[in-house]
C-alpha cells in the first residue's frame, strides 16, 4: 500500500492541527482517470518534517489544504506503488514575527509580505493622523481580577458599565510599535468568568480569557494571548485571542462563528477533546461546538454534552450547548421545554466563552419570543450580539457605542 505523509511546513508553530486537507485521487498508477471519493484529512504544522500518514492508491493525486486563516494550499503529486511519499505544504507568506506565528496561522494578522505591501500605499491625511496615534499611544489593557469577575445575569448588564476600581495596566509580552501591533499574556486566573477590557483610540473592547486552560497533550497550564493592533486595510482595532495549546489553538481558526461548520472535518478530534471534559473543560466545550455544527446523527457523544453543562456551571456555553442538542436532536415532546430551560440557565451563567455561544444563545432564545420569562434576556443578548466580532473564536465585544 502507498501512502502519503502531508504536513504544513512552519518555523513559528508546532501543532498537531495545522490544516484540513482533502485528498482526491486524479489518475491512477497507468494514468487513467479515476473519479473516486475525497478524504478529509487533519495535518500537523512544524518543521522537523512530523507528518499524518494517510494510506492511498497509487497514482496522481490532488492535495488541497485549508490552513485556519482561510488560506488554501494546493499540489499534485504522484506515488508509486509501495512508496511512503513525503509533502510539505508551504504558506505564500510567513508570520511577521515568530511571537505572531500562532496569530498568523489563525488568520488574525497578515504575512509580512501583505503588511509591507498595504503600509507601502498612499494614505490619506486621517489615516495617517490615525496610524501616528496608534504608534505613540498604546492600547492600556487590563486582566480581571476576582472582584472584577462578571458572573450570572447581570453580566449582560454590567459589560456596557465602566468600573470605578480598574485593575492595573499590564506591560505587553511583545509589541511592534512599527507594525502597530502588541501582544499580551495572561496566566493563573481562578475558575471564574473573566472578561479582560482593552482600552484604545476611545475604543472598550471586552475580551475573553479561556482560563484556567489545562493543555491537551502536556498536562500542564496554558496561556492566553491577546494581540490587540490597526487592521491594516481600514485601521479598524483588531483583537485576536489564541490559548497557547499546540492541539488546540489553530481549531479555534475554525471555530468563529461564522466558519464553525467547517470545522466538521475535525470530527473525531472534537469528540476526543469532549470525551476528555473532566481535565480539560472549555477545549471540551469547543468539541461539543464542533459536533453539533457537523450534525453528525449518531448519538454516542449525546450524554457528554449534558454531563459538561451539569459538571461545570460556570461555563454558560455548556448550557448553550445542552439546549442546541435538545432543539437539533429532539427525542421527547419535554424536548422544547428542556432547550428553553437550558438557555435561561446559560443566560444566567454569564457571557460565553465562545462567540459561537452568543450566537446559538441568540438564535436559540429566539425561537421562544413572546414568552415573558424569555424577551429580556433575549433583548439583553441582542445587544451584546450586535457588538461581537464574529471573526474570532473567542467572545471580543465592543463595549463602546461607536468608534472615533
Amino acid at each position: 500500500m502507498s501512502s502519503l505523509s502531508v504536513y504544513l511546513q512552519k518555523h513559528s508553530v508546532d501543532t498537531s492541527m495545522g490544516a484540513v486537507a482533502t485528498l482526491r485521487q486524479l489518475s491512477d498508477d497507468q494514468g487513467n482517470p479515476v473519479r473516486g471519493a475525497s478524504t478529509d484529512v487533519t495535518i500537523p504544522a512544524n518543521n522537523h518534517g512530523n507528518a499524518n500518514s494517510v494510506d492511498v492508491a497509487p497514482g496522481r493525486w490532488l492535495v488541497e489544504a485549508t490552513l485556519p486563516s482561510g488560506e488554501i494550499i494546493t499540489t499534485e503529486v504522484a506515488v508509486e506503488k509501495d512508496e511512503d511519499l513525503s509533502v510539505p505544504l508551504h504558506s505564500l507568506e510567513h508570520s511577521p514575527h515568530e511571537w505572531l506565528g500562532m496569530q498568523y496561522l489563525v488568520g488574525n494578522i497578515e504575512g509580512e509580505q501583505t503588511l509591507q505591501r498595504l503600509s507601502s500605499r498612499k494614505s490619506t491625511p486621517e489615516t495617517v493622523e490615525r496610524d501616528m496615534l496608534a504608534r505613540n499611544s498604546p492600547p492600556v489593557v487590563r486582566f480581571p481580577n476576582r472582584e472584577s469577575a462578571l458572573q450570572g445575569a447581570a453580566a449582560w448588564q454590567g459589560i456596557f458599565m465602566s468600573a470605578d476600581d480598574k485593575p492595573l495596566a499590564q506591560k505587553p509580552f511583545m509589541e511592534d510599535s512599527g507594525r502597530v501591533t502588541w501582544l499580551y499574556q495572561a496566566q493563573g486566573i481562578d475558575p471564574h468568568r473573566h472578561l479582560a477590557c482593552v482600552e484604545w483610540m476611545g475604543e472598550d473592547f471586552a475580551v475573553s480569557l479561556p482560563l484556567p486552560w489545562m493543555t491537551v497533550r502536556f498536562q500542564d497550564f496554558a496561556t492566553a494571548e491577546i494581540m490587540v493592533g490597526l487592521e491594516p486595510r481600514e485601521n479598524k482595532i483588531r483583537i485576536g485571542v489564541v490559548v497557547s495549546d499546540p492541539d488546540f489553538a489553530p481549531m479555534a481558526g475554525l471555530m468563529t462563528a461564522a466558519t464553525l461548520p467547517k470545522a466538521a472535518i475535525a470530527f473525531d478530534q472534537a469528540r476526543d477533546l469532549l470525551f476528555g471534559k473532566g481535565e480539560h473543560p472549555l477545549a471540551a466545550t469547543a468539541g461539543g461546538y464542533v459536533l453539533l455544527a457537523a450534525g453528525r446523527h449518531e448519538d454516542s457523544w449525546h450524554g457528554w454534552v449534558d454531563n459538561l453543562a451539569n459538571w461545570f456551571p460556570e461555563i454558560p456555553d455548556g448550557a448553550i450547548l445542552r439546549a442546541a442538542l435538545r432543539l437539533r436532536f429532539p427525542k421527547a415532546q419535554a424536548s422544547d421545554a428542556e432547550a428553553k430551560a437550558s438557555l435561561i440557565e446559560a443566560f444566567d451563567r454569564g457571557i460565553p466563552y465562545y462567540s459561537a455561544g452568543i450566537s446559538w444563545l441568540l438564535d436559540g432564545l429566539s425561537q421562544f419570543a413572546g414568552d415573558p420569562a424569555v424577551d429580556e434576556k433575549l433583548r439583553l443578548v441582542h445587544k451584546v450580539a450586535l457588538r461581537l466580532d464574529v471573526s474570532q473564536a473567542f467572545t471580543v465585544i465592543r463595549t463602546t457605542k461607536r468608534g472615533k
